[in-house]
């Protein structure tokens, strides 16, 4: 007697199969599936936002499982993919890398390259200007997450505008009219690998967020030595800053700039850099 055959779709490890009868679940046996929770300290607002995209290796010896898979956060907080991944077996151990912002890539890329925004002014553009890596080696197969600790590959630079003679606080702030960063590196090229990340390229003008009397922005690392670092246009008149710094991976460096107001302008002096003791690094859970 011939068996009628019966429609069927595979949805989260379930077979379900369609009749008039009522549906039936087979679990699947073997190996669990490959679960991602991620979780980081981005410089904004200290936390992943709804709709930001990593990108995800996960490496067997005989090659990778997953491919720079594109993983995006969902506004409940969880990392969605368009594809299940399974463990290979369940002792067979893989490593794990991932990256941020997200990039569309060649099969099997050992390097990746990356432009910081030269604006940004905007939230978006000083986020997607936030470079992060991460790996995890060795990781056994389990049914829980997998953790990635991931780190800031730019370096922040904070440059505080402090009232001198002649102005306040809200009269200074009304002066700024233009800001730019000089001849800064703005590219770089990460070794997935090893989390190496490089400057490259040609120096660029950039564009700082602005918060108040405050400018900030990402940079590749670099060093700037005794270099025209920025040009700030207060009561119409350009005056630039001349600065040695080091710009270095997951640290956060502050200058802090005296604008005093003279009959013939405006006279900067330009405070010491500091070092932040805070760490920018962050978990991927």
């Amino acid at each position: 007697m011939k068996i009628p055959t019966l429609p069927s779709l595979l949805v989260g490890g379930m077979l379900l199969l369609g009749a008039s009868c009522q549906p039936i679940s087979i679990h699947r046996a073997g190996p669990p599936e490959v679960k991602l929770s991620a979780a980081v300290s981005k410089v904004v607002d200290n936390s992943f936002e709804a709709g930001d995209q990593i990108g995800v290796y996960m490496e067997y010896p005989e090659g990778y499982a997953l491919d720079n898979q594109q993983y995006t956060l969902t506004p409940g907080n969880t990392w969605i993919t368009s594809s299940q991944q399974w463990w290979q077996d369940e002792t067979t151990p893989a490593d794990f890398y991932c990256y941020h912002p997200y990039k569309s890539l060649g099969q099997e890329a050992e390097t990746i390259d990356f432009s910081i925004a030269k604006d940004q002014s905007t939230h978006e553009a000083f986020s997607q200007s936030d470079v992060l890596w991460g790996c995890n080696l060795q990781v056994k197969p389990t049914e829980g997450t997998v953790e990635l600790i991931t780190k800031h590959l730019n370096g922040q630079i904070v440059i505080e505008l402090i009232p001198g003679t002649g102005y306040d606080a809200n009269s200074l702030s009304e002066a700024i009219e233009q800001y730019r960063f000089n001849s800064v590196l703005c590219d770089a090229v990460l070794d997935l690998k090893s989390g190496e990340y490089l400057a490259a390229g040609e120096p660029c003008d950039l564009i700082p967020q602005r918060e108040g009397l405050s400018l900030r922005a990402l940079l590749p690392p670099q060093s700037i030595n005794n270099a025209l670092l920025m040009t700030i246009t207060v009561d119409g008149l350009d005056r630039t800053l001349t600065a040695s710094v080091e710009i270095e991976s997951n640290i956060k460096k502050k200058c802090r700039v005296t604008i005093n107001k003279v009959s013939e302008g405006i006279n900067v002096g330009i405070g010491g850099w500091e070092e932040s003791e805070e760490d920018f690094g962050g978990t991927l859970k």
